[in-house]
């Protein structure tokens, strides 16, 4: 199939330098099965504060060691999608007031929510049976 390249260029153009950009697109943005990017601070309020666990990962793109974590993280999620367990990244870089709210001296580093508040940090890169374990403590309780 062909495709018009043309077409796109100008498209893509137009997405990058106008000003009507849909708001949705600034909230959440799916990446791979559930995990969750998010985009704005507005959206990561909206995640935490849930009667379900949440895993925020905050990362950068120029991280190595949060590349490694990422297919960690999306292991947890498909593990977990019948235990009510979510995976939300939020870039440091893109939203640097959150990481300042919460004190982000290095990344990786996974935040754990559960019942609208802060259970637990863990910083730098870890196996998936910490991650599971904390999971698996916090649903037993």
């Amino acid at each position: 199939m062909l495709y018009d390249y043309e077409q796109y260029d100008w498209n893509y153009r137009l997405f990058l330098y106008s000003n009507y950009v849909p708001t949705f697109y600034y909230l959440i943005i799916p990446i791979m099965a559930d995990v969750i990017e998010i985009w704005s601070e507005e959206a990561f309020n909206k995640a935490i504060k849930q009667e379900w666990v949440v895993l925020v990962d905050f990362y950068a793109e120029w991280c190595g060691p949060c590349k490694m974590l990422s297919p960690i993280l999306h292991d947890l999620q498909d593990d977990n999608t019948d235990n009510n367990v979510h995976v939300v990244k939020v870039n440091t870089d893109d939203l640097p007031g959150i990481a300042w709210e919460y004190g982000i001296a290095s990344i990786p580093a996974v935040f754990v929510f559960h019942n609208w508040s802060l259970v637990d940090q863990m910083i730098w890169l870890q196996e998936k049976s910490a991650y599971q374990d904390k999971i698996d403590s916090l649903l037993a309780a």
